[in-house]
């Protein structure tokens, strides 16, 4: 007698085919933001830094993550559970070392993209106060990496228990140690996103350019909200049906590292959208905009300091006012053509600056 084999996917297979989408989808995301961020560094005639090498760096070790997840779960939830319970030579401990490499993928990962992102904020607000509390966040990043690392190492004993079970030894509890890691993970993707935001406020610029870049180095949010999923989803860890728990963090922690590298390249991939949509071939405004690369940095009691940016985090159409830089003041010395000859600057009755390209404008205090 035949049987009919239902086509509509199990439980597990759908969740596997997730894991697959989610990842190949974030995968080409994140590869598109990175092309963008380099592209826009060549349009702008810079050479890349510590903060795009680390970004690009991020990439393949998140593309492993993925690799790793997709390759634990591609024949379904079910398939990944038989050959954990199989008692083939082999098949059980390779998958609990790709586990293993996966955690080992991902720390490096995390690392990486926070300290890119860490580097960039030093580039773009120079106060010493706030580059020392940068430097400081930055150790801590690199602790944790350490922590990890070590408790990768040394969470069981002798190593090997981890993907031989049945060797006489101890491991301790993976699922504790994931919550504590997360946990700290979240409190310093907290940090990172609080950083900026003081500075930010005290710029003298228009509502609505401010409320944008509040936005742009507030999008560190969403990967807080990941952080907590997974979080939320360790501590509901299902000892019954270890497999789909299992699965679920995976989908978080694979998820994080794109979503870090998407957030760490908005700030600087602005000219080459300008390229592709047309919007960089439009003239300057007319009514004293600097439509250029500008670093602001905002100190307490003195926010009119304007510096060229070097890093191309790209704050246009800022307008100058009176009060913010006395041009007619300014010491010639101070007005320097960075890198284009043709870059111009015209200054009117109204003290304002139109720095058309390339020029570094420098407040005189």
């Amino acid at each position: 007698m035949l049987q009919h084999k239902s086509s509509i996917p199990s439980e597990g297979s759908s969740l596997a085919i997730s894991i697959i989408v989610i990842n190949a989808v974030f995968l080409t995301l994140s590869a598109i933001a990175l092309g963008l961020r380099v592209w826009s560094r060549s349009l702008m005639k810079l050479s890349l830094c510590f903060n795009d090498y680390a970004a690009l760096l991020t990439w393949p070790f998140a593309a492993g993550v993925a690799a790793d997840s997709i390759d634990i779960f591609h024949g379904g939830l079910e398939e990944t559970e038989q050959s954990l319970n199989s008692e083939s030579p082999g098949q059980s401990p390779s998958l609990l070392k790709g586990f293993l490499i996966a955690d080992f993928l991902w720390i490096i990962a995390n690392t990486l993209i926070k300290l890119s992102i860490l580097h960039l904020f030093t580039r773009i607000f120079t106060k010493p106060e706030f580059r020392r509390l940068v430097f400081a966040v930055m150790a801590l990043v690199i602790s944790l990496m350490i922590g990890v690392l070590l408790i990768l190492l040394l969470i069981c004993r002798p190593f090997a228990k981890f993907w031989h079970p049945t060797l006489r030894g101890t491991c301790g509890n993976t699922i504790t140690a994931i919550l504590v890691i997360s946990i700290i993970n979240m409190c310093i993707d907290i940090i990172m996103i609080s950083l900026p935001l003081p500075f930010l406020l005290w710029l003298r610029i228009p509502l609505k350019q401010k409320l944008g870049l509040i936005i742009i180095f507030g999008l560190g949010t969403v990967i807080c909200i990941v952080s907590i999923l997974r979080i939320v989803t360790a501590a509901r860890f299902n000892s019954n049906d270890h497999i789909t728990s299992i699965a679920n963090i995976h989908i978080w922690t694979t998820l994080e590292p794109f979503l870090a590298i998407i957030n760490a390249c908005i700030p600087v991939i602005l000219p080459a959208l300008k390229r592709i949509t047309g919007l960089g071939n439009q003239k300057p405004s007319q009514n004293g905009h600097i439509n250029s690369f500008l670093r602001l940095r905002a100190e307490r009691g003195n926010t009119s300091n304007v510096n060229w940016f070097e890093d191309s985090f790209p704050l246009t159409d800022i307008d100058v006012m009176e009060n913010d830089i006395d041009v007619t003041s300014m010491p010639i010395s101070m007005l320097h053509n960075a890198e284009a000859l043709s870059s111009k600057i015209k200054v009117g009755s109204t003290p304002v600056v139109d720095a058309r390209k390339d020029w570094t404008v420098v407040s005189s205090t």
